[in-house]
């Protein structure tokens, strides 16, 4: 009896205008705030991947132009080997306006320790190929090469303007950044090293990822070797 009078007693207009509201309002909601939704799980999600072998990293000729001063100056072929950053995004949206930072060098000290790098300037690495310094996109499950650096051999470098101080007659790692300071502050001596980049676009959060880089000082003309004995890079995030 009690049961039946409650039911009776419910005002079932009042209900059916609660209802009516409250869906009109979930609606509203959904309607301004679909674009945030909806890229809560469509977006870019970008990487960095690199592998010692090709097309990542490959032996090249290059064309030294010397002295530079003199007319008409005189060309000879040298070598060198060159490193790139597969940035790939795995993401359901394509990535627009797409850069590479590099934010920050790290040298192990005798501790164990990593320190700053003093003089390294923070700087965009460019693309392969173009030379940008932001890419226009990368579609969702494509990827896109990014410069990081080249080694020289240690007789060229002074040719190339890439001869370090602390570094005679050893290789170095020319960083690929959008500029080459005058302080040489891209040149990387031998030593282990953590190069920390921040990854984003126009439409997508910077993603930070790390790369170690061991670099032995040697010179060796056989590029397994080299990529064996004379460099190491992997991403450790």
């Amino acid at each position: 009896m009690e049961s039946s009078a409650l039911a009776s007693s419910i005002d079932w207009g009042n209900v059916a205008q609660w209802t009516a509201a409250v869906a009109t309002l979930l609606a509203v909601i959904v309607a301004l705030f679909k674009e945030e939704f909806t890229s809560l799980w469509r977006r870019p999600k970008l990487a960095a991947t690199i592998k010692l072998s090709p097309p990542d990293s490959t032996k090249t000729p290059v064309i030294i132009t010397y002295p530079r001063h003199q007319e008409p100056p005189k060309t000879k072929e040298a070598i060198s080997y060159y490193f790139r950053l597969w940035i790939k995004n795995d993401g359901k949206v394509r990535a627009e306006k797409v850069q590479v930072f590099a934010e920050k060098l790290r040298r192990k000290a005798a501790d164990g320790t990593f320190l700053p790098v003093e003089g390294f300037m923070p700087m965009n690495l460019r693309w392969t190929h173009s030379g940008e310094i932001f890419t226009e996109g990368i579609s969702p499950l494509m990827g896109k090469h990014c410069d990081l650096g080249h080694i020289s051999h240690p007789a060229d470098l002074i040719d190339l303007q890439e001869d370090h101080p602390d570094a005679w007659g050893k290789t170095v790692l020319a960083l690929e950044l959008e500029a080459k300071p005058l302080t040489k502050s891209h040149l990387v001596e031998p030593g282990k090293y953590k190069l920390t980049l921040k990854i984003a676009g126009s439409n997508c959060k910077p993603v930070t990822t790390t790369l170690e880089i061991t670099l032995t000082g040697d010179w060796h003309d056989d590029a397994g070797k080299m990529f064996r004995d004379g460099i190491a890079i992997k991403v450790l995030d």
